[in-house]
């Protein structure tokens, strides 16, 4: 039998076939699904890190000044305004004296009256001593003629007796001129003090400053300690910078800034920190810090956004890496590394005026500071005073710091369903704050010892809770009762799990009596 012979048409067709088809292939293996990953790569090489924290501020004055009366009164005028710049001492606003100065001149006459009357005490005095020198001389003088009968002793009697009155009157009026000399004092302070008065109701600007705000007007009625008049010292002004608690290791007093203000990102201020607070804010998880500007530049305002830039001190020679390089997933943080070709964060100011109760100063203790933890209500069971805990603080995670639990609030949140305690650290790290994050473990005593399973055993269905067994090859729900759970997802069987029972542990899909199943190692996609 002949074969039919192969034309050059379809011999041409067949090679533009075969070619098409190993270009295509060749497109899916290079830029398709089927293609490699493309990546880049970097080496590792020692060096340093210079670390900087980075956050915003505002721009705050370290001294203000609130300006008010002492006594409730009426503003009788202000002699400022928003923005003026004045000097120490200079006459800021007045309050309405009403019947001061009516008052300081009756207390003018009756220091006056006083005056005439410690002048007739004195010359009182001074007559009744007179009187009293003549009767001694009178009464020594008859008693030497008694003695020599000349006069009778009665009349020796009557000159005796003249004596004792005269020196009662003098002394009466000693007493008198103390008398007045003390009411003259009492007058003079009373003067004194009401002049003080008068002098309180001319508010007076404690420091060179700049007027920031006017509070009252005049006519308007103030209580004592409301401010009429805020003051600001423009050579006091720094930045309030918040910085994120995970990265605010290291942060400390004399590192040096940079802040950008909003007004002018382009510049770059030098400065440094002048204080860090030693209470952080706990909701937005930020330490607190001041940095002052070596030279303030002109029309900087109070209240104006900056951005800072804290120099933390190089740290040792490590390996260094981009931070692009470095991945977290759920398997925790790290690094893809290519090998043999495959892919692998004061109250008051001098000069203020204040109400009565109102903070000055605020203190604390820093042999006090502890860690108040709020913990699971249902996993607490066991939570004691005197348990060993670990804590890790949010500025340092990677040191852990022992403590104990010292003690154990008997008021639980119900809202949160939170037991409330309180850890105290055996040894107090440099620069802890008031208000930063901490994660805190609790050891509780071990029980006794039960079987135990991983948490992803149990499972909560209609039928109560249970674990799936397989018995003849067939999955069974046995129903369990669950005692203690730990950190590392491990939960006792206090009840309903036998001593060789296979426990289904995780299964690609939900299981029911008398389903398929077949034991792997581990499920197709699963990253345990």
């Amino acid at each position: 039998m002949k074969r039919p012979s192969v034309s050059s048409k379809q011999l041409g067709l067949t090679v533009f076939g075969v070619v098409l088809l190993l270009g295509f292939a060749l497109v899916v293996s290079r830029s398709g699904p089927l293609a490699p990953i493309q990546v880049t790569v970097s080496r590792a090489e020692a060096g340093t890190v210079a670390t900087s924290l980075f956050g915003i501020g505002t721009i705050e004055a370290r001294r203000s000044y609130f300006i008010g009366p002492t006594a409730a009164g009426r503003v009788q005028s202000i002699h400022v305004d928003v923005g003026d710049s004045v000097k120490a001492g200079q006459v800021l606003a007045e309050i309405d004296p009403i019947d001061l100065d009516e008052r300081m001149r009756s207390l003018e006459a009756s220091y006056a009256r006083a005056q005439s009357a410690v002048v007739a005490a004195e010359a009182q005095r001074k007559d009744t001593q007179a009187r009293s020198e003549l009767a001694r001389l009178n009464a020594k003088r008859y008693l030497e003629l008694g003695e020599k009968r000349f006069v009778s002793s009665s009349a020796v009697e009557n000159k005796q007796q003249e004596l004792t009155s005269a020196q009662a009157a003098h002394e009466s009026a000693d007493a008198n001129l103390l008398g007045a000399r003390q009411e003259l004092n009492r007058l003079k302070a009373d003067q004194e003090g009401l002049r003080q008065q008068r002098q309180n109701l001319r508010l007076v600007a404690p420091q060179d400053g700049i007027v920031t705000s006017r509070d009252a007007e005049p006519g308007s009625t103030v209580i004592a300690g409301q401010s009429v008049v805020k003051l600001i010292e423009p050579e006091s002004l720094w930045v309030k910078v918040r910085l994120d608690q995970g990265r605010s290791r290291g942060l400390a007093i004399g590192l040096p800034a940079q802040v950008s203000l909003r007004s002018n990102l382009t510049a770059k201020l030098a400065g440094k920190v002048v204080r860090v607070e030693p209470v952080s804010d706990s909701v937005t998880e930020e330490r607190i810090a001041f940095v002052a500007l070596e030279k303030l530049p002109s029309g900087l305002t109070v209240g104006e956004l900056a951005e800072v830039t804290v120099n933390r001190a190089q740290g040792g020679s490590l390996p260094t890496l981009p931070n692009a390089a470095i991945k977290h997933t759920v398997q925790g943080t790290g690094i893809w590394v290519v090998r043999d070709g495959i892919v692998t964060s004061r109250d008051a100011e001098p000069g203020s005026t204040v109400i009565a109760g109102q903070s000055v100063v605020k203190l604390i203790e820093p042999e006090s500071l502890w860690v108040k933890v709020r913990l699971d209500q249902e996993r607490s069971r066991g939570l004691t005073v005197g348990l060993p805990a670990q804590v890790s603080l949010r500025s340092n995670l990677a040191a852990k710091l022992n403590g104990k639990v010292v003690r154990v609030e008997p008021v639980s949140d119900s809202v949160t369903e939170e037991r409330i305690a309180f850890v105290a650290l055996e040894k107090l790290p440099l620069g802890l704050t008031v208000g930063e994050l901490a994660e805190v473990s609790v050891n509780t005593v071990q029980g006794a010892s039960m079987p135990t399973l991983p948490n992803a055993a149990i499972k909560h269905t209609v039928q109560g809770t249970g674990i799936w067994v397989v018995r003849d090859g067939k999955p069974v729900f046995t129903k369990v009762a669950v005692g203690d759970t730990s950190l590392d997802g491990l939960v006792q069987i206090r009840d309903g799990l036998h001593e060789g029972d296979v426990i289904i542990t995780y299964s690609e899909k939900e299981l029911s009596a008398g389903s398929r199943i077949k034991v792997v190692e581990r499920l197709v996609g699963s990253k345990s």
